[in-house]
């Protein structure tokens, strides 16, 4: 009995491994695969503890704040309240998940590594089987499951350009995916998966994922001697590869560059649109996923829903908003272990550089930051609340 309980739950973890790349496939309104899954996991779980579930209070608190200020703003600003139910629906799903999944003492953080070590190798084995096909027999092979329909239809299309994405929608996200895991390989000494890991996120040709590659060891090893080893090892493999790819590295170059860095919509391209922003929004913001509606409100004939998420958290939130993530952030910060602070500085690094507000990314990431916490470490549960009769 013991034995296939053990099982049952290596197998939990599996899923979860998996979660980030069944969530880009559809499967109800509200819920994708991978999260559907994770819903699944949580409710066996609360019935299994005769429906008692213990709950981060300090990610329910802020969500439900934001939840709370969305449909306000929503129900003022807009004259169609479809979108808003819509959008705080996903921030309610994304609320459950994140404040289970990120319970201190919910989820073990070696059998995590372990069944997110297995599928980063099964993923950076499959980005090279992509690359070796594209650019040596001129073969474009996608990493969409067939049979399942993805969520962005454009999803996967980067291979068609030479950027292999293994089984996720582009470059960076792969790399966002192993980045986790390849600190922890680091700091466990297993230095074999973090040179994989580290060769796929090259392979990739992802600049930010190689850049938060390389930052990772610096972070980890600040304070010891031996980060000049590391910064040599990873410095010779970076120039060995620059120089039978001067095309490859030419474009680092230029996505570095201080023009490039002004307009990118992923760092700071979208500061301009805040001309369009009264006092209202500045306080309040304009809704999750309203900016291009607030923006051809406002004559305004071209605009995304996107920018990096600091900023798109004001778009979304307002400053009120805003200083609830601050909040969040700091309290992170402060209950994860001195050994473990990498996968906060992972976090702060990809919310400044992609847009992950309530998806699979950012759920992926909290998991991994509060799985390391002090208060994980020891089972404690001083940020929790523990709930009884609710499903």
């Amino acid at each position: 009995m013991k034995l296939q309980t053990e099982k049952i739950s290596d197998f939990k973890y599996i899923l979860i491994a998996l979660f980030p790349i069944l969530s880009l496939y559809e499967f109800l309104p509200l819920f994708d695969i991978g999260n559907f899954i994770l819903m699944a996991i949580i409710t066996s779980g609360v019935i299994k503890r005769n429906l008692v579930i213990r709950i981060n209070i300090e990610i329910l608190v802020t969500m439900l704040i934001l939840i709370i200020l969305n449909l306000i703003v929503g129900a003022l600003k807009y004259p169609d309240i479809t979108n808003t139910i819509n959008n705080s629906g996903g921030m309610l799903v994304f609320m459950i998940l994140a404040s289970v999944l990120c319970c201190p003492g919910y989820l073990d953080k070696e059998k995590l590594y372990r069944a997110c070590g297995l599928v980063a190798l099964i993923a950076t084995a499959f980005l090279l089987y992509q690359a070796i096909a594209y650019n040596i027999f001129d073969v474009i092979i996608r990493g969409n499951i067939p049979f399942l329909r993805a969520i962005e239809l454009s999803g996967f299309e980067s291979i068609e350009y030479g950027r292999p994405t293994s089984f996720f929608y582009e470059p960076a996200h792969y790399c966002i995916y192993v980045a986790p895991i390849y600190a922890m390989a680091i700091i466990k000494k297993d230095y074999w998966l973090a040179m994989v890991l580290f060769a796929g996120g090259v392979l990739s040709t992802s600049t930010t994922g190689i850049i938060l590659l390389l930052i990772i060891p610096v972070i980890i090893n600040i304070k010891k001697a031996k980060i000049l080893v590391y910064m040599i090892v990873f410095s010779i493999m970076g120039i060995a590869l620059f120089v039978y790819l001067p095309d490859l590295f030419r474009e680092y170059l230029s996505k570095l560059s201080l023009p490039s860095l002004v307009e990118n919509i992923r760092i700071l391209g979208t500061l301009s649109l805040f001309q369009y922003f009264s006092l209202p929004e500045w306080i309040f913001g304009v809704g999750i996923n309203r900016l291009a509606e607030f923006l051809y409100m406002n004559g305004e004939t071209y605009g995304r829903n996107y920018a990096n998420s600091f900023i798109f958290q004001v778009f979304s939130f307002g400053l009120l908003g805003s200083i609830l993530w601050v909040n969040l952030f700091v309290m992170m910060y402060r209950k994860i272990s001195s050994n473990y602070r990498v996968m906060w500085y992972i976090l702060m690094f990809v919310l400044v550089s992609d847009q992950i507000l309530f998806n699979r990314n950012l759920l992926y990431l909290l998991i991994w930051v509060y799985i390391v916490s002090r208060e994980s470490e020891l089972h404690v549960y001083e940020s929790s609340v523990m709930l009884k009769g609710v499903v």
